[in-house]
């Protein structure tokens, strides 16, 4: 809903250029048709079981947990980092 005229003019010329009040490239690519993302969902099942391939028992969090600690360490540089993010 656009504003009202009681909140001024610089107001209505923001929310003309904005899609429900969100930036327009901020929202752009954030919904896709559901038409094509529904076949992405097997390659990104399997891509996240990836993540987890050393788990031997699905039903024992302590191992999926085991898996996401993160692991601290230095690289090159002298720049601290989780290990973890560099391999995903």
């Amino acid at each position: 809903m656009p504003p009202s005229s009681v909140q001024g003019c610089i107001y209505s010329v923001s929310w003309n250029r904005t899609k429900g009040g969100y930036e327009i490239e901020d929202i752009d690519d954030l919904y896709n048709q559901m038409s094509t993302e529904y076949k992405r969902l097997p390659r990104l099942h399997d891509q996240l079981w990836t993540i987890f391939a050393g788990v031997r028992n699905r039903q024992d969090l302590e191992q999926y947990r085991q898996i996401l600690i993160p692991v601290y360490g230095e690289d090159g540089d002298g720049v601290f980092s989780d290990g973890l993010c560099q391999t995903l």
